[in-house]
């Protein structure tokens, strides 16, 4: 089932898209991290969406119920995927905005980086660590990390 964000604004959007996130992890059973490729893949083909790799393409789009990936390291092409599957699920339509685009990366760190999981995590590992664990890139984690403190300094503006 689809989450939709459209309306909500601020620290209210990025708490709706974390729990669309982990709604997501819940219902496709992912308590494996780094999350599969293929159980990402699964999540979108679920959506009616066909996956097309382009190794010549910079940057991966949505056209029609055709997701075109770029060939990229594993590591990216899983942030990749997240990204385009939080548009999928929240948004009815694919227009390149800034608010979109927050909101699906917000929704690719929630989902590849669970919050509890990953707030333990970080007490404990580098960010190197976090990286492999979770199968994204250093930049990533760093995000990520940053997305607890600035949400609670009221509005992200990270992504």
């Amino acid at each position: 089932m689809p989450c939709r964000t459209l309306v909500l604004l601020g620290g209210v959007m990025f708490k709706y898209i974390k729990k669309c996130a982990l709604k997501t992890l819940q219902s496709n059973n992912i308590s494996e991290f780094p999350i599969p490729i293929y159980a990402i893949e699964q999540i979108i083909i679920d959506h009616y969406f066909d996956i097309v790799i382009i190794p010549t393409l910079r940057k991966s789009c949505v056209f029609d119920q055709t997701l075109f990936v770029a060939n990229l390291p594993d590591t990216e092409f899983r942030i990749s995927l997240a990204h385009e599957l939080g548009h999928i699920l929240m948004h009815d339509f694919f227009i390149h905005s800034s608010r979109f685009e927050a909101q699906a990366n917000a929704f690719a760190a929630y989902f590849l980086m669970p919050p509890s999981m990953f707030e333990g995590d970080l007490k404990q590992l580098n960010e190197w660590d976090l990286a492999e664990k979770y199968g994204v890139p250093v930049e990533s984690i760093i995000k990520r990390a940053a997305l607890i403190t600035e949400l609670s300094n009221k509005e992200m503006r990270i992504f």
